[in-house]
């Protein structure tokens, strides 16, 4: 299935390990999180694969190993505190576009209002109120792709934290970045 259309979720299913003895493997992070892990089985570890936390670990999960769901043109990820991020983005727009650039920009409504009168609307893609991850979630794919078949020559992305949805969206934003993220 190339596009099933929206969906709840909007992440790829949790790919857990569980062969071994008291501990629960997360291989692929995605919308059923370590913390819902956890309250479900209490009484078992549970942790990240080593690859998600280090490149020179082989990936065991589909999906892990190469950049995938990456749009058309580079992707760069902003992540950090929400003025900061508005911040740098803001700087980075104004960058690329006296570069001769068209960059297009993913991010939360917040983000978009406190730079309205950057990039024209067209260039804008609304992903919900800041921090709500589900929101985000489910509009990531689309996002990602909603700029392929336009003039957009970069695309830049507000990230989220990395905690509980966080985490599975963070892995994908950094998958479809080939890990192109500035902290802020």
């Amino acid at each position: 299935i190339l596009d099933g259309g929206s969906c709840t979720w909007g992440v790829e299913s949790t790919i857990v390990d569980c062969t071994e003895e008291g501990c629960v493997t997360i291989l692929r992070p995605g919308a059923v999180t370590p913390e819902m892990i956890s309250a479900e089985l209490p009484h078992l570890t549970v942790r990240m694969d080593a690859a998600l936390v280090s490149a020179d670990t082989a990936p065991r999960a589909p999906g892990m190993k190469y950049t995938h769901y990456a749009p058309r043109v580079p992707l760069t990820v902003f992540a950090g505190a929400g003025t900061d991020v508005v911040g740098a983005l803001r700087i980075e727009i104004k960058r690329r576009m006296a570069a001769g650039e068209r960059p297009a920009l993913i991010a939360s409504n917040d983000t978009i209002m406190a730079l309205s009168g950057l990039l024209p609307a067209a260039y804008t893609y609304y992903c919900g109120a800041r921090g709500n991850q589900s929101t985000l979630a489910a509009c990531l794919y689309d996002a990602l792709r909603h700029f392929d078949d336009t003039d957009a020559t970069s695309l830049l992305a507000e990230g989220t934290g990395s905690v509980g949805l966080g985490i599975a969206i963070m892995n994908r934003l950094r998958k479809a970045s080939g890990g192109n993220i500035i902290y802020v």
